[in-house]
């Protein structure tokens, strides 16, 4: 059995083009691979904020269309429409069979047995994939006439250990990994979907977007329970910056108890919707003058 490993490369995707364009992937692909009866295991997709990935398992290699016989004009039908559906199956006349049916006689065709090799429909599969995705806001830029979320940079396809070539607007289909950290770029080939996450991990980024979410809700779990916290998360928020991290850590952070005299209705919509930050309420449930920072590792300060 084979897998499938297809990544998009781009600038900053936004949190919620991140969670739309997963669902979209996984869909198309749940839904070809079920027209072109390809079998496989399992369909995985992630994002971080620059990168949309699908892993694809168990995937066989190729797929065996059987014999079937295909309808034709019926029999005594003019000339040019007979001569028109030998010239559209690629047939001699020779090939056509005679049955009678319910309806009449008509002609009829046998289709032979044949195997299909399902890197062929990949070829053809995953430039309509990428096209098929809708941004809610999306972009051009330079002189390219492709419209996406962000720049999409790269795009990296690998099936049964092999590049998988095809053309998508301006970009040709890559078998190296792009890594960018601190203005320094670096690309790498990679053999499977396990090179390829522990090559992400080497570079802290945390690839699966669950599992960022989890990093961040036990370390949050872990000091509110130190300090006699009440946990009252706002989910909108915790979807957002899970997927504007890729390294996640949790700070604890506080501000001049003088600005608890506001409203704290306005200190609350300030921190989540302006900083992105999680205010912090006491066993009792009352505001406090802390709040918790999701961040990048490399991003503290």
């Amino acid at each position: 059995m084979a897998e499938l490993l297809l990544e998009l490369y781009s600038e900053e995707i936004p949190p919620q083009l991140q969670i739309g364009a997963r669902d979209q992937l996984k869909q198309f692909f749940e839904r070809s691979f079920e027209e072109e009866s390809i079998k496989y295991k399992e369909i995985l997709i992630y994002s971080s904020p620059t990168r949309l990935t699908l892993v694809a398992e168990g995937l066989a290699e190729k797929i065996k269309i059987e014999s079937k016989e295909i309808k034709g004009p019926k029999v005594g039908s003019p000339e040019q429409i007979l001569q028109g559906f030998i010239k559209a199956k690629n047939i001699s006349q020779s090939d056509l069979i005679e049955k009678e049916t319910e309806k009449g006689k008509f002609y009829f065709i046998k289709t032979a047995p044949k195997n299909i090799l399902v890197e062929e429909l990949l070829i053809s599969m995953l430039p309509k994939a990428l096209a098929s995705i809708s941004w809610k806001k999306s972009m051009k830029w330079s002189d390219h006439s492709l419209m996406w979320g962000r720049p999409l940079r790269s795009i990296y396809a690998l099936f049964n250990g092999k590049k998988i070539a095809f053309q998508f607007d301006h970009l040709e289909s890559s078998d190296e990994i792009i890594i960018e950290q601190d203005l320094d770029s670096k690309s790498k080939k990679i053999k499977n979907f396990k090179d390829y996450n522990s090559l992400l991990r080497s570079n802290n980024i945390v690839l699966d977007h669950n599992e960022r979410e989890k990093i961040i809700l036990k370390k949050i779990n872990s000091t509110s329970k130190s300090k006699d916290y009440k946990e009252i998360l706002n989910s909108k928020l915790l979807e957002e910056v899970v997927n504007i991290v890729e390294d996640p850590n949790v700070l604890l952070v506080h501000f001049n108890k003088e600005y608890l005299k506001i409203p704290q209705e306005i200190i609350i919509s300030t921190l989540e919707k302006h900083q992105r930050y999680f205010p912090i309420f006491d066993s009792r449930g009352r505001l406090t003058n802390n709040f918790f920072v999701v961040a990048n590792k490399k991003d503290e300060k």
